[in-house]
């Protein structure tokens, strides 16, 4: 391609705003998982926690009546220290099971009991967060396309995003938008949009400026389920 090519198209506030709830679904969706894994992990750690207390604590406090013990240490001080850590590691041992079923019962009552006020916090948050991003999105786009790759500015940014082609790791095929995907925006659920049509610019022009980004494109769409 000698020179590039221009695309420009139009997001209007109501394409946002569902662009905007399906993020917030993703990264709801995406925190629910990580939550989850998180929890999984706790639960997974407590066995082998409790296990080292269980070695560790008759050794700790043996070691403390040791500083305490009048020196000469008396050889009767060992034998009850022996007897001791045997017979108290014998007993935490035999209860260790049910240590770790009620710890872990303790953690699940408490975790359910405080994820959903925590999850309600971080919906919150993530909603500001996606409405401030889609309100900035509203407006003209501009997708230059080259041999090189692509260079997209959005309505509010002061820099255009640059694509190498090689760099494009997937592109969805939605019914209104083509998302392009990167490894580093795939690392944060994000993409970039290129609508499928446009009010900025002559039908067939603008449907030959996609060709043509599909053309050089090394990735083939996918279809995408919605949007």
């Amino acid at each position: 391609m000698d020179e590039p090519l221009q695309l420009r198209f139009r997001l209007a506030p109501e394409d946002a705003e569902l662009l905007g709830e399906a993020a917030l679904e993703r990264r709801l969706a995406e925190h629910d998982r990580q939550s989850e894994r998180l929890h999984a992990a706790v639960q997974r750690l407590v066995p082998r926690a409790l296990s080292a207390l269980m070695v560790a604590a008759p050794v700790l406090a043996i070691g403390l009546l040791y500083a305490l013990e009048p020196r000469p240490v008396r050889a009767e001080f060992w034998i009850s220290s022996a007897v001791a850590v045997v017979l108290s590691g014998l007993v935490l041992w035999l209860f260790r099971a049910r240590l770790v079923e009620r710890i872990a019962a303790l953690g699940s009552r408490r975790r359910a009991r405080t994820q959903p006020a925590k999850r309600d916090r971080v919906a919150r948050a993530l909603h500001r967060s996606v409405t401030r991003s889609a309100t900035r999105a509203v407006g003209i786009h501009e997708v230059t396309i080259s041999a090189q790759g692509l260079s997209l500015m959005a309505p509010q940014s002061s820099k255009a995003a640059v694509v190498p082609w090689q760099k494009l790791t997937r592109i969805e095929e939605g019914e209104r938008f083509y998302r392009l995907y990167t490894q580093a925006t795939e690392r944060f659920g994000l993409s970039y949009l290129v609508a499928r049509h446009s009010s900025e610019m002559d039908a067939a022009a603008y449907e030959a400026g996609l060709q043509r980004l599909l053309a050089l494109s090394p990735v083939t769409p996918v279809p995408r389920s919605n949007g």
